[in-house]
């Protein structure tokens, strides 16, 4: 079964951390569910360790990755054909994958089937470089973000009975490694690794991705990016856009 993190995920096990605070409100939302589906798992950073937990993924990479940590039974399949019985789980969770979802409508409805709760942590897309100083070196990440059908709250509440949404922001030396992980540092997208395990510089051009990491490096340099963005440099947590949504 071919995936999109079969082409981009190598690598992930070493430059993608769960970070604890980040995770523990997502253990909250679980509460006290007994039978956790992981959907979408990935590495499994964030599937429970305490109770029984199933991952589904469609990359036979990244479930690899998620075996030898330890983190679990698994299943290759995708969202929109999740193979179990009807309330098979308590609760679903989906951690930053509904983005990468074929049709998010059949595995919202998927989770529903197979869960009595669902629990999702998305970003919501980028509306304007306003959003995310990163959009200045990396407009593109927006077109991306609209063609690939980011989904918003209102877009998950179409098909969930969703019960609550919380903001969470994302603390200043947040280890997860996502895209908004290091909006204090940005020294870090300078490193071709770190872009490396941040799916969404798959889907722009190398050259787009190439000018970008240049203007970053050189604003850096002559100390622009500072002049205008340096403030973020001693802020504890910064929102920038995620969200843990809750139904039922």
């Amino acid at each position: 079964m071919g995936a999109t993190y079969d082409d981009i995920g190598a690598g992930y096990e070493e430059g993608r951390h769960p970070d604890p605070r980040i995770r523990q409100p997502i253990m909250d939302a679980i509460g006290t569910s007994t039978r956790v589906l992981d959907v979408g798992t990935g590495t499994g950073n964030y599937s429970p360790t305490d109770r029984p937990c199933v991952g589904v993924d469609p990359s036979a990479l990244m479930l690899a990755q998620r075996d030898r940590a330890n983190r679990g039974p698994s299943v290759q399949s995708t969202a929109e054909a999740l193979p179990f019985t009807p309330s098979s789980f308590d609760c679903a969770v989906g951690v930053l994958t509904a983005h990468h979802w074929h049709d998010l409508q059949a595995g919202l409805e998927e989770m529903r089937r197979t869960s009595g709760r669902q629990v999702l942590f998305i970003r919501e897309p980028f509306g304007s470089v306003d959003d995310f100083w990163l959009l200045e070196y990396f407009p593109t990440i927006m077109e991306v973000e609209a063609q690939r059908h980011y989904p918003t709250v209102a877009d998950l509440g179409r098909t969930l009975d969703i019960t609550a949404v919380h903001d969470v922001p994302v603390p200043a030396d947040c280890v997860d490694g996502f895209l908004g992980c290091y909006w204090n540092r940005p020294e870090a997208f300078l490193d071709p690794a770190v872009r490396q395990c941040i799916s969404i510089f798959s889907f722009i051009s190398d050259a787009d991705e190439l000018v970008g990491a240049n203007r970053l490096r050189a604003d850096l340099a002559s100390g622009r990016w500072d002049a205008h963005h340096g403030a973020l440099r001693s802020r504890p947590e910064y929102f920038v856009g995620h969200r843990l949504v809750m139904a039922a």
